[in-house]
């Protein structure tokens, strides 16, 4: 039903590009999810794109990560952390993006947990692009510039025991 809804959300925009987010806790499967309906997708056959994105991509690089401290701490002790991502850049692609730009987003390897730069090239005119993340609704690190890109957004919740508070 998930993907009706979507399908239904951006039929019914005059935009011929829109941003949904899905945000929540670590483990509650944002990531999964808009896998799958980016997969069932292209099995529809629709007549636009649905595109993914997670925020994990724009991880700064570990090398970053090990030469930068906050409040102390050494990013790369933190990594995941609201402050551990180019907030900057992800707003940037996502504005571009919006704006109908061709824009190449990073991609994240959960193998090797580091990002790609330009991994996939977004330069059609009609596409639904899926963003997920943890931060997504935050207001802490300029999160909240990234918030207002976002045309709709969806909390996936999870369950309390598995949540990491990651502040």
């Amino acid at each position: 039903n998930l993907l009706h809804e979507l399908i239904a959300m951006y039929m019914s925009q005059p935009k011929k590009r829109f941003i949904v987010g899905f945000a929540g806790p670590s483990g509650s499967g944002k990531s999964s999810t808009v896998e799958i309906l980016r997969q069932l997708s292209l099995m529809a056959g629709l007549p636009f794109q649905i595109a993914t994105v997670g925020i994990d991509a724009y991880t700064y690089s570990d090398n970053y990560l090990l030469s930068h401290y906050e409040d102390g701490v050494l990013l790369k002790d933190v990594k995941g952390r609201y402050d551990t991502y180019n907030v900057d850049k992800l707003e940037g692609d996502l504005t571009a993006f919006a704006r109908g730009k061709k824009v190449t987003l990073p991609t994240y390897s959960r193998k090797t947990h580091t990002a790609t730069e330009n991994s996939t090239v977004l330069e059609e005119e009609r596409v639904l692009l899926l963003v997920e993340g943890l931060w997504l609704f935050s207001d802490k690190n300029n999160w909240n510039t990234v918030y207002d890109t976002l045309d709709y957004s969806f909390f996936v919740p999870g369950h309390k025991e598995k949540v990491r508070d990651l502040t």
